[in-house]
C-alpha cells in the first residue's frame, strides 16, 4: 500500500482565527478611511455620511483587491500570510495618517486658500503614499505583485495607464 501524503505536495493552511484577522483589518480600513473623509482628507463629504460611508467602502475593496494578490504571492514564496495582510492594512491606514498631517503641515501655508480649494491633493496624494508605504513595509512582496502583474497579459496594459 501506498502512502499518499508523500507523493502529494503540502498544500499551506491559514492559521485559526486569520477570516476573523481579515475582517477585522477591513472594518479598520473603512473606518479609517470614513474618519479621513469627515477632516477633510479625503474628497467625499460634501454628501456628508454618505461620501463618508462610500469612501470607507472604497477602501475596504482596495483592501480585499489587494490582499488577493499579495496573499497568493506570500503563499508562492511560502511567507506567513497574516503576516503580509497585517502589514498591508498599515499600508493603507499609514497613506490616511499622513496625507492628514500633510494637511495639517500645508494649510498654514496655503492661506488664505482653504484645503479644499486644492483638491487634487486630496485625490493625488493618497495613492501615492500607498504606493510609498507599501514598497517600504512590503518591498520583497510589492516587487513579486508587480512582476506578477507585468506577466499577465490582462493586467500589463493596465499598469501602463
Amino acid at each position: 500500500m501506498t502512502d499518499l501524503s508523500r507523493s502529494h505536495p503540502v498544500v499551506p493552511t491559514q492559521p485559526a482565527g486569520f477570516p476573523q484577522l481579515t475582517g477585522a483589518m477591513v472594518v479598520a480600513i473603512g473606518a479609517a478611511a470614513v474618519w479621513a473623509t469627515r477632516v477633510g482628507v479625503l474628497p467625499g463629504w460634501s454628501y456628508h455620511w454618505t461620501g463618508a460611508l462610500l469612501q470607507g467602502l472604497f477602501w475596504a475593496c482596495l483592501y480585499a483587491g489587494l490582499a488577493l494578490p499579495y496573499r497568493t504571492v506570500a503563499l508562492q514564496e511560502n511567507r506567513p500570510v497574516p503576516a503580509v495582510l497585517v502589514r498591508l492594512a498599515f499600508c493603507l491606514l499609514l497613506p490616511l495618517l499622513s496625507t492628514y498631517i500633510c494637511k495639517i503641515l500645508l494649510v498654514p501655508w496655503l492661506a488664505p486658500a482653504k484645503w479644499q480649494e486644492f483638491f487634487y491633493l486630496q485625490l493625488l496624494l493618497p495613492p501615492l503614499f500607498i504606493a510609498f508605504w507599501c514598497s517600504l513595509l512590503l518591498p520583497r512582496d510589492t516587487r513579486d505583485v508587480y512582476r506578477a502583474t507585468t506577466r499577465n497579459r490582462f493586467l500589463a496594459p493596465l499598469l501602463q495607464l
